[in-house]
């Protein structure tokens, strides 16, 4: 593999190959390169959100102490997009489109806040199923769509 930014490029000389031979492109990223791209999405979008919630309620600044324990956790989420992104597009070959990472990247981000909701007790107080579904698609959408449009393979 090449060092920059371009795949490399292989031949195939085998015997019988002929003027036509066969070029195959081998996408250059490595799995890191997905992982932390996908890390640093998945920090962006909590840290808007934070910036948000301060602006428009200033007693929030009290929640900045535990920032970076949420960045690093929402960095966790999105490398792990990133790896699914780098499993689907290297490994399966599949040549994923920008709304279809978005996509995958969400959904992904709200099956882990599903898995929090059922994980976490709720001390016998039965919460309103309306309230998790809002609470999931926010996740999905602001730890989750960032992560899936950052992480690009390389195709060409």
């Amino acid at each position: 593999m090449k060092p920059c930014g371009r795949p490399a490029r292989y031949t195939d000389s085998r015997p019988g190959a002929g003027a036509g031979r066969l070029t195959i492109l081998i996408a250059k990223r490595s799995v890191w390169a997905y992982f932390w791209h996908g890390a640093a999405g998945g920090t962006v979008g909590p840290l808007l959100f934070s910036l948000y919630t301060i602006l428009k309620n200033p007693y929030d600044i009290l929640a900045v102490p535990y920032l970076p324990l949420i960045l690093l956790l929402t960095g966790a989420v999105g490398g792990a997009i990133g790896l699914l992104i780098w499993a689907a597009s290297v490994k399966l070959g599949w040549r994923l489109g920008v709304a279809f990472r978005v996509l995958l990247g969400v959904a992904f981000s709200m099956l882990l806040w599903g898995f929090y909701q059922r994980a976490r007790s709720n001390h016998g107080v039965p919460r309103p199923r309306s309230q998790s579904l809002y609470e999931m698609a926010l996740f999905g959408v602001i730890i989750g769509a960032l992560p899936g449009a950052l992480t690009r393979p390389s195709y060409d």
